[in-house]
């Protein structure tokens, strides 16, 4: 017969009785729907995160609804350096920092795969350092946003063209197997080589 909304246990942001005009606390930012009991809120801010409930009291009191929101900014561009430590062999040390805050994560990459080194205390957000194909990326996302910084990777790495050429000599020898495996077999069958 009665319905409610509750914000984190205590406050009644509102009260409904079907046949009566709903009572709603906070008229500047917040709606109710009265064909399905539905809450909207507007203009939220950080102190409107917490426990939402509906509760509804007919013969027993019963909760039919329970949302856990949580407002959060959009996170702040970030910043990248790259510092070399061994370009011979691709490892270099690298640092995130965001814009507007004291968020900060240093990561160390050898051979295109980064492991985080230490980190500033994140609450709402992350970092994210990785390697792909020839750049590097920073990214500080949070559950409603994100922002990358990039930096080209192949500069820093002395061997990238050995590896082209290991690559090489690898179809070279793949080649030369494979001729001689088609000789061992015309011979084995009776043919001249």
């Amino acid at each position: 017969d009665l319905c409610w909304w509750k914000f984190n246990n205590s406050d009644n942001l509102v009260r409904f009785s079907p046949g009566s005009e709903p009572k709603i606390k906070y008229t500047e930012k917040t709606d109710f729907f009265k064909q399905n009991y539905s809450l909207l809120l507007r203009n939220v801010k950080h102190r409107d995160t917490g426990n939402y409930k509906a509760q509804a009291n007919g013969d027993t009191e019963k909760t039919v609804a329970e949302y856990t929101v949580i407002v959060q900014d959009p996170v702040s561009p970030v910043n990248l350096t790259v510092t070399p430590i061994n370009s011979s062999f691709c490892n270099f040390t690298v640092v995130c920092i965001t814009v507007d805050s004291q968020i900060s994560g240093t990561f160390q990459c050898e051979n295109k795969t980064c492991h985080l080194l230490n980190q500033t205390d994140l609450k709402d957000s992350s970092l994210n350092v990785y390697v792909k194909e020839s750049s590097i990326f920073c990214n500080h996302s949070n559950q409603v946003s994100w922002e990358q910084d990039e930096k080209p990777f192949h500069s820093l790495c002395k061997n990238l063209p050995g590896k082209i050429i290991q690559h090489s000599q690898r179809s070279w020898d793949i080649s030369w197997n494979i001729s001689a495996a088609v000789s061992v077999i015309y011979n084995l069958c009776g043919h001249k080589v």
